[in-house]
């Protein structure tokens, strides 16, 4: 028989490497920030993002150095002012 993954959401995710690990650095918009990079793999399930924990634990255990930069580059990119569009008849 084989197991199931354990799927978390973002905030069980956290909540459970929180549980596992009551002074972890990793908080929950860490985990986030490396789901919405891509350096992390999710499914949405309308709008909640699934995360298998398996992959999670991988990548924290032994992040990868292409996926550190991933991680880096969204950072730069949500971090650019961005400019003010003007609406319909202004």
């Amino acid at each position: 028989m084989s197991t199931l993954p354990r799927i978390r959401t973002l905030k069980e995710a956290h909540a459970e490497i929180k549980a596992a690990d009551p002074k972890t650095a990793v908080s929950f918009n860490y985990i986030r920030k490396l789901v919405l990079s891509g350096a992390v793999s999710s499914t949405m399930a309308g709008n909640k993002y699934l995360i298998n924990m398996q992959h999670l634990e991988d990548y924290l255990s032994n992040p990868d150095r292409a996926e550190i930069d991933r991680v880096r580059e969204y950072e730069q990119a949500q971090n650019k002012i961005r400019p003010i569009r003007a609406r319909g008849g202004e």
